[in-house]
C-alpha cells in the first residue's frame, strides 16, 4: 500500500484523493501512519511529491499559453500553505503613531471622563488617541 501512496502523490494527489483511492476515509490515512512508520513515511512523501508535480506544471505552464495562473496559484496556496501562504499585515497606531491607549480599568479613567460616562454623554477628552 506504500507504493501506491507514493504513486499517487507523484501524480499530485491529496490526502483526500489518496483516502478515496484507497476506498478509506482521511482519518484512516492518519491513523495508519500513526501506527506504521513505514506508512507515516509514505504519506509525508506523498505530499512532497505532490507539491513537486504542481510545482512543475506552474514552471510549464509559465511557457503554456492560455496557463490559468490564478487557479494555479489557489491551488498551491490552499494544498501547501507553509510554502505558498500569503500572510498581510497590519499594524495600527494611535495618535501621531504612538501607542493605542486602551483603558480596561475605571482607575485609568479621569474623573471627568467618569462623569461624562455616567451622565451618558460618553464624550472622549482630548488626551484620548
Amino acid at each position: 500500500m506504500c507504493e501506491r501512496v507514493i504513486e499517487y502523490g507523484r501524480q499530485g494527489k491529496s490526502h483526500a484523493q489518496i483516502a478515496a483511492e484507497l476506498d478509506v476515509g482521511r482519518d484512516t490515512l492518519y491513523a495508519w501512519a500513526d501506527a506504521h512508520p513505514d506508512f507515516s513515511y509514505a504519506i509525508t512523501r506523498a505530499r512532497g511529491l505532490a507539491q513537486a508535480w504542481f510545482e512543475n506544471k506552474g514552471q510549464t505552464g509559465l511557457e503554456t499559453p492560455g496557463f490559468n495562473a490564478s487557479l494555479w496559484a489557489k491551488q498551491v496556496s490552499c494544498r501547501f500553505p507553509d510554502d505558498y501562504r500569503e500572510v498581510t499585515r497590519q499594524e495600527l497606531t494611535g495618535k501621531d503613531g504612538q501607542p493605542i491607549r486602551v483603558k480596561r480599568e475605571a482607575s485609568d479613567f479621569s474623573d471627568e471622563e467618569l462623569a461624562a460616562i455616567a451622565a451618558g454623554s460618553g464624550s472622549r477628552t482630548s488626551s484620548e488617541a
